[in-house]
């Protein structure tokens, strides 16, 4: 038996990392109205089609699902919507599930209006699950539905989650495998969980040799194995490996060096590390502006050759910090994903880019959508959301 289906949560309260996304979604629950839906969106293994499975559970309804990506034509989800108008013959509720919106394509002409037409008619809560709220041709049913999203599972959540694992299946391992297989599994709880089982297959205690069957060794280094490397290993050739084996964009690895140097090395030590800093700043930026190459050789040696530098260590456990960029681009993805797809509605129809309608549009849309309540575009149908994000542009 698969282990992500023997230790599956029984209730909310037994679900990994996710309390704000459950929080959010039995609201959502508590408070429904006919005529909306919930979207539920996040990456790959963090549970999304659980909680819905989880919620159903837990309140006694009868789920009822549909694969978007398999029935993604218009007279099937017309067939489905059904289900979505009647009550069982126990007079059960029901919860309906219409998973991997992601799947639904372009061509499947007719699918996402006849899945805003389910959810318009439906006397039950609908779930909507996908990885993306923002995919543009979803565009029309956010009008229907909120987006509750669930993040990826902290490393510690899912490392306690396997070693529950490990005492449940009697299976000893090494203190290092649970944290190892967590942070590798970049927060797919699932993926985790299908990696520990692999790996324990026929046997009674697990290494971190047996982590080679699963390639551990080819796989990219995360950050917080990267950093140790680069600031505190004494080794340029250590600190360049880790580098080009990170699994971070170059402007990414410059950042969370540049946040957390301070906190690694010794007060004597600062001085020297950001002086290399600033030489590595300039050649990342001649990368970015000239997309010359050659010059991410000299920014990494330059990275690198910090650890060169720390004379006087600190000793212990030491937190990193997320660099302020990444911690902003992260709460402004919301945002910037519904402008793409904004600008690139407007693009369409007046045929031009999203960087001409932001530069040469913008500012007089903004003065008309703001004494204009009815503000539209002819042939362009722009959503609450997407209007008030033209005002507030």
């Amino acid at each position: 038996m698969l282990w992500t289906e023997k230790y599956k949560p029984e209730t909310l309260a037994d679900m990994t990392g996710q309390g704000k996304a459950i929080r959010e979604a039995t609201a959502w629950m508590d408070s429904f109205t006919s005529g909306k839906a919930a979207f539920i969106s996040g990456p790959a293994g963090t549970g999304k089609t659980l909680l819905v499975e989880t919620i159903a559970k837990e309140r006694g309804l009868e789920l009822q699902r549909m694969n978007a990506s398999d029935k993604r034509g218009k007279d099937q989800i017309e067939a489905f919507s059904r289900v979505a108008r009647t009550y069982s013959l126990f007079g059960k509720g029901k919860l309906i599930l219409i998973d991997e919106m992601d799947g639904i394509s372009g061509r499947d002409r007719g699918a996402v209006g006849a899945i805003a037409n389910l959810i318009q008619k439906s006397k039950f809560p609908v779930f909507l699950v996908g990885n993306d709220y923002y995919l543009q041709k979803l565009t029309p049913l956010r009008k229907y539905a909120q987006n509750i999203k669930l993040s990826k599972v902290p490393s510690p959540s899912i490392g306690k989650k396997l070693k529950d694992i490990l005492k449940a299946e009697g299976i000893s391992a090494s203190e290092t495998v649970p944290g190892s297989l967590a942070r590798w599994a970049s927060g797919d709880l699932r993926s985790a969980i299908q990696d520990l089982q692999t790996i324990s297959q026929g046997k009674k205690g697990i290494t971190d040799k047996d982590m080679e069957i699963l390639g551990f060794r080819e796989r990219k280094a995360g950050v917080y194995d990267m950093l140790p490397t680069i600031i505190k290993s004494g080794s340029l050739n250590a600190g360049r490996k880790a580098i080009w084996d990170a699994d971070k964009p170059s402007d990414e690895i410059f950042w969370w060096v540049e946040t957390n140097a301070h906190l690694i090395l010794g007060p004597e030590d600062i001085p020297d590390a950001y002086e290399l800093l600033s030489r590595a700043d300039i050649f990342r930026n001649r990368v970015r502006r000239g997309q010359n190459w050659r010059f991410m050789a000299y920014m990494s040696d330059l990275l690198a050759s910090i650890s060169l530098h720390r004379k006087h260590p600190k000793h212990g456990f030491i937190p990193m910090q997320l660099p302020d960029r990444i911690m902003m681009m992260g709460r402004t993805k919301g945002k910037r994903a519904l402008m793409k797809t904004t600008f690139g509605k407007m693009g369409q129809h007046l045929h031009c880019s999203s960087r001409v309608i932001k530069r040469d549009y913008l500012p007089y849309l903004k003065l008309i959508a703001k004494n204009d309540r009815k503000f539209s575009i002819d042939g362009v149908e722009l959503e609450k959301e997407e209007l008030k994000l033209i005002k507030d542009f």
